[in-house]
This record gives C-alpha cells, structure tokens and sequence, in this order.
C-alpha cells in the first residue's frame, strides 16, 4: 500500500499506518523544520481526526529548542489521543518528558502518554487510549 511508505524527515522516518495511528521513528537531532513536517503529515495523515502516535525512540539523541516549542504548538492543538514511546532509554524519556510536559501546557486535557520496551504491548496500550479519549486536545 503507497499511503504506507515511510516518508523521510531530514534522518526521520514517518508511516501513516491507518487514519488513526501514525509512527515517527526519530534518529538523532530533531530540529524544528522535522517537527514541523512531523505535524504536518500526522494532520494529513489522519484528516483532522483524532489519532494515536507510535514513537520509536532508539535512535533519538535530542530535540531542538525550537522543535520543543514547534512540537507543543502544534501537537498541543491538534486531536493527539495517545503517544506510545517505544525503545526510550533514561535519557530519550527525559527528553520526552520535557516535550510532553511542553505540549500539555496548550491542551485542555492532558495527554497521555507510555514508555515501552516493546511494540505489541504499546499498540495494545494506544488502542485502548483511543477508544476512551473524549475529542478535546
């Protein structure tokens, strides 16, 4: 299926899996203009509705200030259910914690997010998140 191809961001990849999961496999230094195509993709992807992101975290080294603020505009607005960070180490969930913690200060409601070691369990994990969030960011 074409729609499900990675698509490239800078050392990035992102696969639109189905219109309510997205997967962002971060690779090294996440600069602004990654995370501005990261966001733009999961709205094209998932047509404004609300979706679920599958983050894998091994290769992740960092996030730019400018991505942290470019992040939290836009995932602090936008139908986000659930973030499922798969692969994080001490320092990937720190990192992580701190852009979570940055994008929740644009939501009404918080959003939820896990760490996971692995891939089944974190897609049990999302499924669930999605099918109890009520709509609001």
């Amino acid at each position: 299926d074409p729609s499900r191809r990675e698509l490239a961001i800078g050392p990035h990849g992102f696969v639109p899996e189905d219109p309510q999961t997205v997967r962002l496999k971060f690779v090294g230094v996440i600069e602004g203009e990654h995370a501005r195509k990261a966001i733009a993709e999961s709205e094209k992807a998932t047509g404004g509705k609300p979706f679920v992101i599958l983050c894998e975290t091994h290769g992740m080294k960092n996030v730019t200030p400018d991505a942290r603020k470019v992040f939290a505009d836009g995932f602090g607005k936008a139908p986000l259910a659930a973030v499922a960070m798969i692969g994080s180490n001490i320092r990937t969930r720190a990192i992580a914690t701190f852009v979570i913690t940055a994008i929740n200060v644009f939501r009404t409601t918080k959003l939820n997010v896990a760490f996971f070691d692995d891939e089944p369990e974190a897609r049990q994990w999302v499924a669930e998140e999605l099918k109890g969030w009520s709509g609001t960011p």
